[in-house]
């Protein structure tokens, strides 16, 4: 799965998503990071191979901040690949559920298609911090799926944020994410012209987890795909 990421975001696929992250996160340091000499500091939690904050990173630095980015996941083969690729950003193997980070520690937090534990993120954010959240639109995938199932169907997008390990947040807890202050959308068509690619993206997804050896087979033998990217990403400030 970790080597099937680099390999298709190594082809440029996704690019329009880690753009559109890295643009949010750029808006929330211009909005809230503390006017101070210290650096931003930013985290990705789930960080994969890095695609992410990897260019969280590069943007922030173009941009003239001074940056600390760091990427924790709990694979150590991801961890591994994105040390090596992403110079300017410092990797660990660590739960996002139990981060070895002092309280208030970063200004950002990101998190792409990965678990969002909100006591946790809470207590690592400095008060004032943020954080950016990547998961799937209603369309997201939908013609990949329609290679895989006889009927697919539309996505329902939940809120993010979860208080246990695919649990969600109640009404009443106290540390439920606020109301996104920045909302946006990447819609577009992705269009593979390879089985390998195809492949590659299916390993990505849940959907590799319970597809059929004869579904993994059909995409494999696809030579094309066209199928929607639907990412919404959203930004919550946590006021204290």
């Amino acid at each position: 799965m970790v080597r099937a990421r680099r390999a298709f975001f190594d082809e440029g696929h996704f690019s329009s998503v880690a753009d559109c992250l890295a643009q949010t996160v750029l808006e929330g340091v211009q909005r809230w990071a503390p006017s101070s000499t210290g650096p931003v500091t930013v985290l990705d939690a789930g960080c994969g191979e890095g695609r992410y904050i990897g260019e969280v990173q590069q943007l922030l630095s173009g941009a003239g901040y001074t940056c600390d980015c760091l990427g924790v996941d709990i694979s150590p083969l991801a961890v591994k690949l994105a040390a090596r690729k992403y110079e300017g950003v410092r990797f660990a193997v660590a739960n996002s559920f139990h981060l070895p980070f002092r309280d208030a520690s970063f200004d950002c937090i990101v998190t792409a298609f990965s678990p969002w534990p909100v006591t946790e993120f809470r207590r690592v954010l400095r008060p004032g911090g943020f954080v950016v959240a990547a998961g799937p639109g209603e369309e997201h995938l939908l013609g990949l799926k329609a290679v895989l199932y006889d009927r697919p169907v539309l996505y329902q997008p939940r809120e993010f944020g979860s208080s246990t390990v695919g649990g969600a947040v109640e009404a009443s807890h106290p540390d439920r994410p606020p109301r996104p202050e920045i909302e946006k959308r990447v819609l577009e068509t992705l269009n593979l012209v390879s089985g390998e690619d195809a492949k590659n993206l299916l390993q990505m997804t849940p959907y590799w987890w319970k597809a059929t050896e004869e579904q993994q087979r059909r995409i494999g033998d696809l030579t094309s795909l066209h199928t929607p990217i639907d990412v919404r990403i959203c930004c919550h400030r946590y006021d204290n």
